[in-house]
């Protein structure tokens, strides 16, 4: 059983080491798609430490349903331990309004896994939640 658990935990480690922590804002500037929501959305970063958070959804009943399409505009920073809630520390802060987000932000390839730090901060669902960005078509 331990020699289960010491295999499954270097396995996880070997994987985490193929992802890589954003170290700058350079590596997410540009618009991303994220995947796995259930409603269009995207995060435009600008180089200036602006993003956009776009998202589209459908309100209203089956037959009289309308798309309707919402933005936001807030800051962002990237530094290792740029955010912390209690001990977790956070790579990636976004600032939307009087809400923050903290995350710890990997690259692998074309996506950025962004996952969320602590659970006291004062969050937007849809922004704040752990989320899978992929870089839009070019």
């Amino acid at each position: 059983m331990i020699r289960v658990l010491v295999l499954l935990c270097g396995f996880a480690a070997s994987s985490l080491s193929q992802a890589q922590a954003l170290a700058d804002s350079s590596q997410l500037r540009g618009l991303w798609v994220i995947n796995g929501g259930r409603n269009s959305e995207s995060l435009m970063f600008a180089a200036d430490d602006e993003f956009v958070y776009s998202y589209s959804f459908v309100s209203g009943s089956a037959s009289g349903a309308t798309p309707t399409h919402r933005q936001a505009v807030g800051a962002y920073h990237v530094q290792a331990g740029v955010c912390s809630v209690g001990a977790e520390k956070g790579n990636l802060w976004l600032v939307l309004d009087s809400r923050r987000c903290c995350f710890t932000a990997y690259a692998m390839q074309r996506t950025i896994v962004l996952d969320t730090v602590g659970t006291s901060m004062s969050r937007v669902p849809e922004l704040c939640g752990n989320k899978t960005l992929r870089r839009a078509a070019e």
